[in-house]
């Protein structure tokens, strides 16, 4: 099997809209938290864990049964509530004795630090025009600014 057909067996959550029910919740509100593999990739159990006030929390998801036919995936999925501005999650793999960890690094083998874990801030949604801008960012390339022949501004050189 080549590279790049092995990446998409590997399970994935991006937390974009098609992993997450809302990218900016509400303290209290309930999130829908789901990942994606491959049919063949090895998962009997699903569990995902968030840190709610410094301490992990453990909520076992269920698969999607829902799929279009012909579809060679497989959907996890579960409900947990929003609890602190700052959540950290991951998702636990289990397939009979083996665990793995899906983090914001990949699929690991073994347990790391909570630094690798997905992050969802509880905030106020970007206005949705902010999707369609472009935002530009202008650095002056001299001392001083000007437009045309006339001295908007000068700066003093460091």
């Amino acid at each position: 099997m080549n590279r790049n057909r092995s990446l998409f067996r590997l399970p994935h959550h991006d937390g974009s809209e098609l992993y997450l029910s809302t990218s900016s919740p509400e303290l209290g509100e309930y999130v829908t938290f789901r990942f994606r593999a491959a049919e063949e990739f090895p998962i009997k159990e699903a569990v995902l864990r968030i840190y709610h006030d410094g301490e992990p929390r453990f909520f076992p998801m269920v698969r999607t049964a829902d799929l279009p036919r012909g579809l060679q995936e497989q959907w996890w999925s579960v409900d947990a509530p929003i609890i602190n501005r700052k959540t950290s999650y991951r998702f636990l793999l289990i397939d009979g004795d083996r665990y793995r960890w899906l983090t914001a690094r990949g699929v690991q083998d073994h347990d790391v630090t909570s630094a690798e874990d997905f992050q969802l801030l509880a905030m106020r949604e970007y206005p949705r025009w902010i999707r369609r801008s472009v935002f530009y960012q202008i650095f002056p390339t001299s001392n001083s600014l000007r437009c045309g022949n006339i001295l908007v501004g000068s700066v003093a050189p460091s």
